[in-house]
């Protein structure tokens, strides 16, 4: 597997280059436009209230219950059954609804860093602020494009959550509803998600709708479609290898902290084999903070209900211990993880806006090589080796200030 990456890697090696140099230029226009740090975790915040009553709900869901009458040897007497809350379509439309609100929140900041960004980019002056109106627009004239990426982003989420993980696949293979949707993720993947998000791109550079607008997109790209889903692809690698080693580190930096503050040893004391096992799980707890935040929160309530004296003898006293240093390893390495995420989430989305600029301005016949020298350099020997299309004939989106 290890040679396998090492071959690959070589063989892509001009194309993750090329992500390398756009992923400088946007880091270079994040650090310009710092409030869209504030302003999109601002919207994160509230996918977070969002995300606990879902979860409220799907737990209070099991809780419905219906009375039912019942014949038995010629008497009817009435029983409690479980409700119709229960039943695996509503179980099914509530993980799709959760997908779709996801992808829709997630738009909202797109469209925010598309709007900050391509001012940027092309110099437009008050670009700061363009932030707001591509608020005000994904709630409010292109709420409906908004609504059917997030539909087809969100449907797509669910379709590759069957192939994101060997054990998901194995599940899915056990279960004949889910047969036609495993069938198209191994198909689609990576195209559908990445093919929307700049078709939203495009909806919100040029203030028109989606689906007026992504034809648009697709003309300016379709020279370049193979480099925007590399560039969408490697740079969420890139990122999500990042977030994972860091969050592992502080983790496990959590946990000797917590060790030394209580006089313990645990870890240092873990033999080798042990923690790699250690590694596996934690990565695996850690890709899902929330959910392992709420759990962590909900076996300290259970363990606390017990009313357990842990300070009785030295042997609970030395497993309350340990249970704190491991607590505090989940808590930090997910909050990590979290806030990690939500700051790859916004490099990347930055990243395929500075592709399509690029693009856009490719189109157009004009390039600005005072600012963006090393961007041309990286990737003119790419998109150089495929046929370009002449600027007449591709779709030119409406600047910036003539929308806001």
């Amino acid at each position: 597997l290890a040679i396998a990456l090492v071959v690959g890697c070589f063989m892509a090696r001009k194309k993750i280059e090329m992500v390398c140099t756009i992923l400088k230029v946007s880091m270079e226009g994040i650090f310009e436009n710092m409030r869209l740090f504030a302003v999109t975790f601002g919207v994160q915040c509230v996918w977070i209230a969002f995300f606990a009553l879902w979860v409220a709900a799907i737990i209070g869901s099991h809780f419905v219950k219906e009375v039912k009458e019942v014949e038995e040897n010629g008497r009817v007497h009435c029983e409690v059954g479980t409700g119709w809350t229960t039943n695996g379509v509503f179980i099914f439309y509530c993980v799709v609804h959760y997908h779709v609100v996801t992808a829709f929140f997630k738009n909202i900041n797109v469209m925010m860093i598309t709007a900050n960004l391509s001012g940027w980019y092309f110099k437009e002056d008050g670009y700061h602020s363009y932030w707001t109106s591509a608020l005000k627009w994904s709630l409010g004239p292109q709420s409906g494009g908004n609504a059917v990426c997030a539909t087809i982003i969100g449907f797509t989420e669910y379709l590759m959550s069957k192939v994101r993980s060997p054990s998901s696949m194995i599940l899915s293979c056990f279960n004949p509803f889910d047969w036609p949707f495993l069938f198209l993720a191994l198909i689609l993947k990576q195209l559908v998600m990445t093919f929307t998000k700049f078709g939203l791109i495009a909806m919100t550079f040029s203030g028109g709708t989606f689906l007026g607008t992504a034809p648009n997109a697709f003309k300016v790209l379709k020279n370049h479609l193979g480099e925007a889903v590399i560039c969408d692809y490697i740079g969420k690698r890139i990122m999500e290898w990042c977030t994972y080693v860091l969050a592992l580190a502080v983790a496990f930096a959590a946990w000797a902290w917590a060790d030394d503050a209580q006089g313990l040893n645990n870890l240092e004391r873990t033999p080798g084999e042990i923690v790699i096992i250690l590694l596996f799980v934690f990565a695996w707890l850690i890709s899902y903070p929330l959910v392992s935040l709420v759990v962590i929160v909900f076996i300290e309530n259970i363990l606390g209900g017990f009313n357990i004296d842990w300070n009785h003898d030295k042997d609970a006293a030395a497993a309350r211990m340990s249970l704190n240093s491991a607590f505090a390893a989940v808590f930090m390495g997910c909050i990590t993880q979290f806030i990690l995420d939500f700051i790859s989430g916004v490099v990347v989305n930055a990243m395929d806006v500075i592709l399509f600029c690029y693009c856009v301005e490719t189109e157009g016949g004009k390039q600005q090589n005072e600012r963006f020298d090393n961007l041309y350099g990286g990737i003119k020997d790419i998109f150089n080796n495929q046929p370009v299309t002449k600027a007449s004939e591709a779709p030119q989106p409406v600047p910036q200030t003539q929308i806001v």
